[in-house]
Formats: structure tokens, sequence, C-alpha cells
């Protein structure tokens, strides 16, 4: 679902188009995570066990949920709403103006 996602992009912007898709691949990773500790804690055989810890998967888990989803959100927003441009013209102008304000510096003369 992810690929086809990807593949059609449904939305408007190019921006909400890449955090979906950025979302769809952390459930997808959320679910494959899932899918091996369930398998590895219903194993009988200890030669078939991954042998990997569960404080691995949570971490694993906990920065993809906690910290990547809502930063690539929170960059999104600030995108979308146009803040990173408003922000940039306005230093544009200041400096402009600033520099239309100092006196112009004379060269000095070399004899």
């Amino acid at each position: 679902f992810a690929a086809l996602h990807s593949y059609l992009k449904p939305f408007d912007s190019p921006n909400m188009n890449r955090l979906v898709t950025l979302v769809l691949i952390i459930l997808v990773l959320n679910y494959l995570c899932l899918m091996v500790l369930f398998a590895d804690q219903n194993m009988d055989d200890d030669d078939a066990k991954t042998g990997l810890r569960l404080s691995d998967f949570g971490l694993v888990l906990l920065v993809l949920n906690v910290v990547v989803a809502p930063v690539a959100a929170l960059v999104t927003i600030v995108v979308e709403s146009g803040a990173d441009t408003r922000a940039r013209k306005m230093l544009r102008a200041r400096a402009k103006a600033a520099k239309q304000q100092a006196p112009p510096q004379k060269k000095p003369q070399v004899p």
C-alpha cells in the first residue's frame, strides 16, 4: 500500500505526499517489528528464535513513533504554512532597508 501511495501521490502538495509516505513506512515497520516480536515470543524451539531483546525493538518503535513522525509532521506544517518563506522575505527586507539607510562608504584613494 505504501508503494502504491508513493506512486499515485494523491495529495496536491508534494510535502504532504512525502509526510504520508513516511507515516505509511513507519506503520509498515511497526507491523514488521510486532510480527517478529509475536513470532519470537510464541516459538517453542530456542534455535529458531531471533535472539533479539524486547528492549531493542522497543527502542526502535519508540524512536519511530515518538521522534521521527512528529518531527516530520512539524516540518511539513512549517513548510506548508509558508512560515519559512515569510521569515526569509522579512529578513531580506530588513537587510535591504538597513543597506539603504547606511551611508555609502568612501573607498580610500591610493596615491
